[in-house]
């Protein structure tokens, strides 16, 4: 275990597959320095501020972490941390893993419909305009065009309550639901969510840290990483019942780039199974491969062919760790035109084989343990 003075914080990891790092030991209001980018492309982020601001960039989306307020970052996304002054708690897991945990804790995997991509769009812009009105509403004069903030895409607006609707009484997240496929944002790279709990929950949050960082530095046993991961799924848990639409702190652009972005996100959540290519999506939303690419490359510093690439890896190992399918089976479920042609992409992305992918995660016997 070690001090990373750097960010005056208590740092220690499992193995490469867990880090925890606090500094709940310093005193008055303790500065977190400046950290530059990072690319985060394997770990689900979650951090807690207890007192004080976290200010970081996530995406190309400056965002402030107030007390009692929780970030959840999952993978390929670039973070930065800029100076700030808080008290804090995170937790980084492998993605792969965290995949695990939700299994585990009942948060059911998205459910892909067999929509066209303009359906597709169609139902992702009425959620939009929906959740538009909603924030107005309640927002009223706290959006304003990204141009009049700052060089950030976004603006934060705080929701929660219910909004009159003539004789109705409809939710943020009743309309969303009305409009959407059945999905769940979590298992989505590029993705970030934002919340504010009372203070209670926040408590029992950092109770659950406690324990997580307390078994953290317990000495090695046989069922250790085990009872650890018990800790992790009662800490998600928790998350999951506290996270209700009042609690989500939301963010809406008006900026024309951020929005093709989003639905090129959208998009390829839902196809990148069928297509890899960026002529497809950069067609499907009406503009060249080159300024999807340059788009892309704002809001991600990567082309969006890397992305696309990054994607379909991420959403592979889920396959390969969370459901019990043959190296073949995976091959065809993304197609792929043969089994070598799958290993070749596969390990061109990752530096690893399929099988030795499975090898280094010990999936199968990770799964008998939790089955």
């Amino acid at each position: 275990m070690t001090q990373d003075h750097a960010m005056n914080a208590y740092f220690s990891s499992f193995e490469g597959k867990y880090i925890i790092m606090d500094n709940l030991d310093e005193k008055g209001d303790p500065i977190i320095r400046e950290r530059k980018e990072i690319y985060n492309s394997e770990y689900v982020y979650i951090t807690v501020v207890l007192r004080g601001t976290l200010n970081i960039i996530v995406g190309g989306n400056k965002l402030e972490i107030k007390a009692n307020e929780f970030l959840a970052v999952m993978p390929c996304m670039s973070v930065s941390v800029l100076e700030s002054r808080c008290i804090y708690f995170c937790f980084l897991t492998r993605t792969h893993l965290m995949t695990d945990i939700y299994k585990r804790v009942g948060v059911a995997r998205q459910v892909v419909e067999r929509l066209d991509a303009k359906s597709i769009l169609n139902q992702e812009h009425q959620i939009l305009k929906a959740e538009s009105v909603l924030y107005k509403e309640q927002a009223g004069d706290i959006l304003k065009p990204a141009s009049e903030e700052s060089k950030y895409t976004t603006t934060k607006v705080e929701v929660g309550g219910k909004v009159d609707k003539g004789d109705q009484q409809q939710s943020m997240s009743q309309i969303a639901q009305s409009a959407s496929p059945k999905t769940h944002s979590f298992y989505h790279a590029f993705k970030f969510r934002h919340a504010r709990f009372t203070l209670d929950k926040i408590s029992l949050m950092l109770e659950c840290y406690k324990r997580i960082k307390k078994e953290h530095q317990t000495e090695d046993y046989p069922m250790k990483e085990i009872v650890f991961r018990s800790y992790q799924a009662a800490f998600v848990a928790k998350f999951f019942s506290f996270a209700v639409p009042e609690n989500i702190i939301n963010y809406v652009t008006n900026d024309r780039q951020y929005k093709l972005f989003n639905d090129f996100l959208v998009l390829l959540n839902y196809k990148h199974k069928e297509e890899r290519s960026v002529q497809y999506y950069a067609g499907i939303l009406c503009i060249t491969p080159k300024y999807l690419s340059t788009v892309v490359l704002k809001y991600t510093g990567m082309t969006a062919s890397s992305v696309i690439d990054q994607y379909v890896v991420f959403a592979i190992k889920q396959s390969l760790y969370v459901n019990d399918r043959s190296i073949k089976k995976v091959s065809l479920e993304y197609n792929f035109p043969s089994q070598s042609f799958f290993g070749r992409y596969f390990k061109r992305i990752t530096g690893l084989s399929p099988n030795e992918y499975i090898k280094q995660n010990n999936v199968k016997s990770i799964n008998f343990v939790n089955s």
